[in-house]
């Protein structure tokens, strides 16, 4: 968890200016490398200081994923897309269990880990073939290829693949800097603290650190109400993984929708190519949280019941329900506030991304690590409760977002992107 803080703000940053294809290059190699060593590994250290490589190689393609969203996608169409981005992490983290808890039962632990490095080694096969470099850095609005110096790293099979032109003397003097600057670093940092996107960060993170107590404690929970094995408590885990999916699906669809709604109630038209929609004037903070604060306050209630069900109950249905819909307010909640972050960002979005797991990982790990202990002091009831009061005490910071965010940005506060 520490790795997975600290990885994707050098990685993340770096892919502003160097571009998103060499980022992600160096993120699959890390963690194929990374999962052939664990899976020869006999050595107790050893196998540690893997898995702190392992996490550096994958952490850090969540932030890469959401900065290619933004390079590609309008604001009007950028809900969705978010959506589907966040959406694979939530239900890896419900599948992978699954897969584990089969190859561990069938065959044995070092498969886990040939499995991960055949398939990321499939995976970025597929990659390093057809898709295409999108950081505006390097190619402006798409209108030009990267220099020479590049070349190697376009796809064989690919629309956008072309001979080397010279940029624009603009685009150029805006890729000049290319690599990991101490200011850019210092970026994903600053934004922690200014008001606005200081605020989306610390909710964003509290609704994932309140998921990821669920996810830690479900183990324990389950083998000792129910004397689950390994496989059936990672199968428990899908429904976690199919809420997340329907609120990936649900709740892109309906930020794209209101954004829409609200742009004909202003009469602004909006682009339909790759350039981004200049957000002066708009409400994005209207457009995201008018649709994020309903499914926020149901994922406020729900770990309520979830946890007085788990203690009390001793109904594995009941607890499978709870499980599917906390996947889904988390998800949809997370998703909302993570697109609008984004879209205040656009010229940023590798430090966005990075930022946001920053806290979002910080966060997590410290909910991990006293969700249990919390549980044994006050059982699984006043536990969730407890969460659940956190999240509902702090909700106030969005309301602030939605009142004065439009205001902060006319007046130009919101200066900490000027690096």
């Amino acid at each position: 968890m520490i790795i997975q803080v600290i990885a994707p703000t050098i990685i993340a940053t770096f892919s502003d200016t160097s571009g998103r294809r060499p980022a992600y290059f160096i993120c699959f190699v890390v963690f194929i490398a990374a999962n052939i060593g664990l899976a020869l590994q006999s050595n107790y250290v050893a196998l540690i200081l893997l898995r702190c490589l392992q996490s550096a190689g994958s952490s850090a393609t969540g932030a890469l994923a959401n900065a290619v969203v933004a390079d590609i996608v309008t604001p009007a169409e950028r809900g969705s897309y978010i959506g589907y981005s966040f959406s694979g992490a939530f239900v890896g983290q419900s599948i992978g269990p699954v897969i584990g808890g089969i190859l561990a039962y069938a065959a044995s632990w070092r498969w886990i880990f040939c499995f991960l490095a055949i398939f990321s080694g499939v995976f970025f096969t597929v990659f390093a073939l057809f898709i295409p470099e999108t950081c505006r850095k390097i190619l402006g609005n798409g209108s030009f290829a990267p220099p020479g110096s590049r070349i190697f790293l376009h796809p064989v099979f690919s629309s956008s693949r072309a001979e080397p032109t010279p940029p624009p003397p603009a685009e150029e003097n805006a890729r000049d800097g290319r690599g990991i600057k101490l200011s850019t670093l210092l970026l994903s940092l600053k934004l922690c603290f200014s008001r606005e996107t200081g605020a989306i960060l610390l909710y964003s993170s509290l609704i994932f650190a309140s998921l990821a107590t669920v996810a830690a404690a479900l183990p324990s929970q389950l083998s000792a109400k129910f004397q689950f094995n390994d496989l059936q408590i990672g199968l428990c885990c899908i429904s976690t993984g199919v809420g997340s999916c329907v609120a990936a699906a649900g709740m892109g669809k309906l930020l794209s929708f209101n954004y829409h709604r609200l742009a004909r109630q202003r009469g602004i038209t909006l682009t339909t190519d790759n350039h981004p929609t200049d957000l002066n004037g708009f409400p994005i903070e209207s457009a995201r949280l008018q649709v994020a604060l309903p499914v926020l306050y149901s994922n406020c209630a729900f770990p309520v019941g979830y946890g007085w069900i788990l203690q009390k109950a001793h109904n594995l249905g009941a607890t499978l329900t709870f499980l599917f819909f906390l996947g889904l307010t988390a998800t949809a909640t997370f998703s909302a506030l993570s697109t609008l972050f984004i879209d205040l960002l656009p010229d940023k979005p590798g430090a966005a991304g990075a930022a946001n797991n920053l806290v979002r990982c910080l966060l997590g790990a410290a909910s991990a690590a006293f969700i249990i202990p919390l549980i044994g002091a006050t059982g699984a009831g006043w536990a969730y409760t407890i969460i659940a009061g956190i999240l509902a005490v702090l909700s106030p910071v969005v309301w602030v977002v939605l009142v004065y965010g439009e205001g902060w940005r006319r007046r130009g506060t919101e200066d900490v992107v000027e690096v």
